[in-house]
Order: structure tokens, then sequence, then C-alpha cells
């Protein structure tokens, strides 16, 4: 018995000196993202059964060259946590796309993989419109940040109509109640949206503050649903569809 729990006891200093290691890895690794000092190929895929540490030096390499198309005075100063929030974010996301590519054969008998992929994705779906809800949406109609909205012709990409003040936002957004907005899986086929409400949010960014596009909102003319794309640091989001009463369906194609 004693003999057993040695070995084990081995094995977790074992563990626990290879994640330590791997760590201090990362973090070297994470510094030289912030040098501009990572390979050159950001759109190589993982193999499905990448490790986690492979992962995260992929997730940071990817979220630097991120960080830098989108801060556009990108420097040193951008805060390490920055980069390592967004990373941890792309490697589940990762995760959860190799998870959704396995073959699940222990549980082939009870349950097809299609359908746990599909419960998988509408789960994530849930948590993405649930933040979305209650975090944008809020600020959009408590007026807590400074923001925009330009309502754009989604034939033509022309800009039809801007929503500036506080009073004209949270009035929109008190009216059309996404509180009562219901997330659908399978939404039937739309023709070409009509509208794009674009919002734009005062970011604090490292290279200060910025007005920055955050989401868009798409309506159509012949189904009672909308469609929010997140556009900034999305890291692989979904498209959320949405289903809205007849009364929010006609606001929101009445400007």
């Amino acid at each position: 018995m004693k003999k057993v729990v040695k070995v084990l006891m081995g094995i977790v200093i074992g563990l626990g000196v290879v994640f330590a290691l791997e760590l201090v890895g990362n973090v070297v690794f994470t510094k030289y993202a912030l040098n501009h000092e990572t390979a050159a190929n950001f759109e190589e895929r993982l193999p499905e059964k990448a490790s986690m540490i492979e992962s995260i030096s992929h997730s940071i390499e990817e979220t630097a060259k991120e960080i830098r198309e989108q801060y556009e005075d990108y420097d040193d100063s951008v805060p390490m946590g920055v980069i390592w929030e967004n990373s941890l974010d792309r490697t589940v996301n990762q995760k959860v796309e190799s998870l959704t590519n396995l073959s699940f054969e222990a549980h082939s008998e009870s349950k097809p993989k299609q359908s746990e992929d599909s419960e998988l994705k509408q789960d994530l779906s849930r948590d993405a419109w649930e933040t979305c809800n209650s975090t944008l949406n809020r600020e959009l109609l408590n007026g807590s940040k400074k923001q925009r909205i330009e309502i754009v012709s989604a034939k033509d990409g022309s800009v039809l109509k801007n929503l500036a003040t506080t009073s004209e936002i949270s009035k929109l957004f008190s009216d059309i109640k996404t509180d009562d907005w219901e997330l659908i899986f399978n939404a039937p086929i739309a023709k070409q949206a009509k509208y794009e409400y674009v919002i734009y949010q005062e970011l604090n960014l490292p290279s200060g503050k910025k007005m920055k596009e955050v989401g868009r909102y798409l309506t159509y003319a012949d189904q009672d649903y909308v469609v929010f794309k997140q556009t900034f640091m999305s890291l692989g989001s979904p498209d959320l569809y949405l289903k809205v009463s007849k009364d929010t369906k006609s606001l929101l194609n009445k400007i």
C-alpha cells in the first residue's frame, strides 16, 4: 500500500513540475507575442488531438495578431491580461470545437454524434446570447457607455440613419424589449437582410478611448427574426438567430 502511495505521489509531483514548466514557457511565449516575434502563419489549424499547451500557445499567437489588427496604435503597453484573457477564450473555443469532432464511440449506441454536436452548439449559443443581452443590450438601454448606432441598408451598405443620443438609443431598446426575444436554432431561410443596426461603443483600449464597432443586428422583411453578429474580438462566436414579435419586426424595419 505504501509503495502505491509513493508511486501516486511521484506522479502528482511529476505532473506539477511539467505544468509549472509549461506555464513558464507560455509566459515567455506571451512576451514574444507582445514584441511581434510570433510565427507568421496564424491561420494554421491545430490537429484535433492537440494538447492544451499547444492550444494555448497557438491561441496566444492568434490573439496577438488580432490585437495588432484591431488596436490601431498597438505598442508594448498592451496589458498582459488582455493577451491572456482572449487567449484562454480562444483556447476554450478550440477545445470545444475539437470535442465536437470526436467520434463519441462510447456513446454511439445511445446518442448519435450529430445530436451531441447540436446540443453543444446550442449551449454555446445560449451562453453567447445571455452574455450579449445582459451586457451590451443593457448598456444600450441604460446609456451607461458612450455609443451610437448606424442604420445601414443591407443591400448597398449606405447609411440611412444615425442614432447618436442616449435618449434615442435608450428608447429604441426600451421599445424592442430584447428580454422577450427567443433564441432559435432552425431558422427558416430568409432572403437578403433589409437593415443592419451597426452598434459602436467607446472602448478603453491600450492606445486610449476609441469608438469601435462591437456588433450588429440584421433585420429581415420576410421573417420574424433578427440575427446578431458580434464583430469586435468575437473569437469565433456564432451568429445568433432571435425570434421577435411582429410589433418588434415592424418597428425595426420602419426607420
